[in-house]
C-alpha cells in the first residue's frame, strides 16, 4: 500500500520541493558555518605563531632594560586575554547550539569545526598570558631591591612606596 494514495499528487510534490529547498538552505548554512570557522582558525593560527615567536626573540635577546616600565604593554594583553575569554565562550555557546541541532549531523563537520577554533583560542590565551608574565617578571627583576630589612610588611611597603 502507498502511504501518501490518500495526499494528493500536487500536494507531494510541494512537499518534496519544499523540503529539498530546506535541504539546500541547511547546507548553504554548514557551508557557511565550517567557511567563517575555517577563516577564523586561520586568523587564531596566525596570532598564536606570531605571539609565540614575539616571546622567543624576546626571551633570546638578553635584554638588559625593562621591557614594559609603565605598565602599557601588560594592561593592553590583560585586555587581549579579556576578550579572548569573551571569544572562547561565544565560540563554546555556538558549539553547544550546533551539538543540540537537529538539522547538523557529525558529518557535517562543524562540532569539529568549532573544536579546533576553541583549542586554538585556548592556545592564544595561553600564549599571550605567558607572554605577559614573561614581560612583568623580566621588569621586576631589574628592579632595585628595597635596601634593608624590614620588621613589618607596612615597613616594607612604605619603602617601595606604597602607602596604605
Amino acid at each position: 500500500m502507498n502511504p501518501t494514495a490518500h495526499i494528493p499528487r500536487e500536494l507531494e510534490a510541494k512537499n518534496v520541493k519544499t523540503f529539498a529547498t530546506r535541504n539546500l538552505e541547511v547546507l548553504r548554512a554548514i557551508d557557511k558555518t565550517l567557511d567563517g570557522l575555517d577563516e577564523n582558525a586561520t586568523l587564531l593560527e596566525g596570532m598564536v605563531r606570531d605571539v609565540e615567536a614575539f616571546q622567543a626573540r624576546l626571551c633570546a635577546g638578553n635584554i638588559a632594560e625593562r621591557v614594559d616600565p609603565d605598565g602599557a604593554i601588560a594592561g593592553t594583553l590583560d585586555a587581549a586575554v579579556n576578550i579572548v575569554g569573551h571569544v572562547y565562550g561565544a565560540l563554546r555557546d555556538g558549539r553547544a547550539d550546533v551539538a543540540a541541532c537537529m538539522d547538523f549531523t557529525d558529518e557535517d563537520g562543524v562540532v569539529d569545526g568549532f573544536d579546533v577554533c576553541l583549542r586554538l583560542v585556548e592556545r592564544l590565551h595561553d600564549a599571550l598570558t605567558g607572554l605577559r608574565e614573561w614581560i612583568v617578571t623580566h621588569d621586576a627583576l631589574l628592579d632595585e631591591p628595597a635596601p634593608g630589612s624590614f620588621d613589618s610588611a607596612d615597613d616594607l611597603f612604605k619603602a617601595i612606596g606604597i602607602h596604605l
